[in-house]
């Protein structure tokens, strides 16, 4: 089954207002990628409802749109510009170290863009990280007599 892109071409251009780059497609597919990942869903399988697939179409032109004003490649995990470290202009030689750049915009190609993690969390489908429970763990094992109380005062600090 092939991956279903959250957005389109003509919903990232609505998005920015400006014509879809050629490799519209492409970004939507990495951003659709990046966006069901961070929504905990499946992009092969999973059809989303009208109001979740408002919020992942947004989010996915998000992504898109920030990649495409950054000029990052998702493809090449940002390592599409090499970084210049000397560049020699007439008679003059000048040096510069651009490593961090390099490591920002692989973090720009792999993560989610924060305009696009804000409307996942907004439209309540950005996946949070909580501790699973299973049938082994027990409350009283952890020393909690119920949810979120434990069984020390919470003023301990105060007995240093």
């Amino acid at each position: 089954m092939p991956l279903t892109a959250y957005a389109t071409s003509a919903d990232l251009t609505a998005w920015t207002g400006a014509e879809a780059p050629l490799n519209a497609d492409m970004l939507l597919r990495s951003a659709t990628v990046l966006v069901a990942a961070a929504a905990n869903r499946d992009p092969y399988t999973d059809i989303p409802d009208v109001d979740a697939a408002t919020v992942l179409r947004d989010a996915t032109t998000a992504q898109a749109a920030a990649w495409i004003t950054l000029g990052i490649n998702p493809e090449a995990a940002g390592l599409d510009a090499a970084p210049v470290k000397n560049r020699k202009i007439g008679s003059g030689d000048i040096g510069y170290d651009t490593t961090g750049q390099s490591e920002a915009r692989t973090a720009a190609a792999t993560e989610l863009a924060p305009e696009a993690r804000q409307i996942l969390y907004t439209g309540g489908l950005l996946a949070l990280l909580e501790p699973v429970w299973t049938g082994v763990d027990h409350l009283d094992h952890f020393g909690l007599t119920g949810p979120c109380r434990p069984r020390w005062s919470q003023e301990w600090w105060q007995n240093l």
